[in-house]
Parts: C-alpha cells; structure tokens; sequence
C-alpha cells in the first residue's frame, strides 16, 4: 500500500491517543516524524492537525 495513505491514517491514530490523554502533542509529533522517515511518506501535513 502507498506509504502516504498508511503514514495518514497513523496520523489520525495519533490524534484520536492525544485527544483521550494517551500521549503529549509533542510525543505524537516525534512519534509522527520518525515514522515519516521510516515509512518514507513524502505527504506535506499542516501542523496544526495536532
């Protein structure tokens, strides 16, 4: 599967442990970044969709 579609729908997985107070906004971003570079996604996200 394109690494861009999976990389979005770990983004809205993060969002949904931020909003239940699983995790910081600023894990979710380190979590989100790292994971960018793994996965190898290229997609250009606001950062305001934390």
């Amino acid at each position: 599967m394109n690494a861009n579609i999976n990389y979005v729908g770990t983004l809205n997985l993060l969002r949904q442990l931020v909003a239940a107070g699983a995790i910081t906004i600023a894990e979710s971003k380190k979590i989100a970044r790292h994971i960018a570079i793994k996965t190898g996604a290229n997609i250009v996200v606001p950062d305001t969709c934390f």
